[in-house]
């Protein structure tokens, strides 16, 4: 099957009554979305389509698992990442939803983490930068 599962015909949501999907996806697909020392390890996304009058309504959400960085202390860690999205779509045929999929996942990566909240060890400077290339 050489479905893009990015894409989606409205003509057939608006025939259906809507949709809605939950799906685990390629990371792989991801991996220009994020800052260099964080790397994704799984990702979910769920979308719903509405009718609404004469458009039909996304809603959709990403979640993800990545590695990355305290940002205090250097120490490899797990964070989990959660962002919505919605787009209103009228006259279009078929959409592909990776762009919003994109934005979100670079939206929920935060700027900084922090393994701990007493983590008080600032020694990130001290670090060669080969330290952040997560595999």
């Amino acid at each position: 099957m050489n479905k893009n599962v990015f894409e989606y015909d409205i003509k057939k949501i608006k025939r259906d009554g809507g949709l809605t999907e939950n799906y685990d996806s390629d990371i792989g697909l991801f991996s220009d979305c994020l800052s260099p020392i964080t790397s994704l390890s799984r990702i979910n996304i769920s979308v719903e389509f509405y009718l609404n009058e004469n458009s039909v309504l996304l809603t959709g959400k990403v979640d993800a698992k990545a590695k990355t960085v305290c940002s205090r202390c250097g120490k490899e860690m797990e964070i989990d990442m959660s962002e919505e999205f919605e787009e209103t779509y009228e006259a279009e045929e078929t959409v592909n939803i990776k762009p919003l999929i994109d934005e979100a996942l670079t939206l929920s990566e935060p700027l900084k983490s922090v393994c701990q909240n007493d983590c008080s060890q600032r020694q990130v400077e001290n670090f060669e930068l080969k330290r952040f290339k997560i595999k």
